[in-house]
């Protein structure tokens, strides 16, 4: 038998920095359920498992869906959280307090991924970056060019040659009761 626990069972980016905090309650929850079942491998693991696996998912999952890969949405989320912790500051009883910002405060990583998804932030987020993984990885194997000459011509096809030629229908079609009046 084997137990992963810290960065071995929820390797991930450390854009929130809650791995080595993680890897402590992690070992924090396996010597209180080694000391309750007395060292009773066959009682523990199941325990821990329930225990700790969705906070290490959770930590996966903050860390890749809370931060945006497209700067545009970074600031935006940026700007919301600062927003969001402004209003909490005015109206406490209103505007509940960033999640992010309670994990340092001892809030666990499922109950802030379960508040951020509330938010909106964990879908919006996955769906930008999954987008953008996939088209790179999509054009850097050659499953899709990026073919700027033909983004070009067709910007010009549409934004002058389609005038042009409507321009010139209309002369061949209507120019003579045009030069009459």
């Amino acid at each position: 038998r084997a137990l992963l626990l810290g960065d071995a069972a929820h390797a991930t980016c450390p854009n929130i920095g809650q791995g080595m905090n993680t890897a402590l309650a992690d070992a924090s929850a396996l010597n209180s359920l080694l000391n309750d079942h007395k060292d009773d491998w066959d009682v523990v693991l199941p325990k821990f498992s329930e225990l700790r696996v969705k906070e290490g998912n959770a930590l996966t999952d903050l860390s890749f869906h809370t931060y945006s890969l497209s700067p545009g949405q970074q600031i935006t989320l940026m700007v919301r959280q600062n927003v969001r912790i402004a209003l909490n500051k005015l109206l406490p009883w209103i505007v509940d307090r960033d999640p992010m910002y309670e994990i340092p405060r001892g809030m666990k990583l499922s109950e802030a991924y379960h508040r951020m998804s509330k938010l909106g932030v964990i879908q919006r987020v996955r769906r930008n970056n999954d987008d953008m993984m996939r088209s790179h990885f999509e054009k850097s194997v050659g499953m899709v060019r990026d073919d700027e000459s033909a983004g070009i011509m067709n910007k010009m096809f549409r934004y002058v040659m389609v005038p042009v030629f409507v321009a010139c229908a209309v002369a061949v079609l209507f120019g003579d009761k045009i030069s009459q009046q």
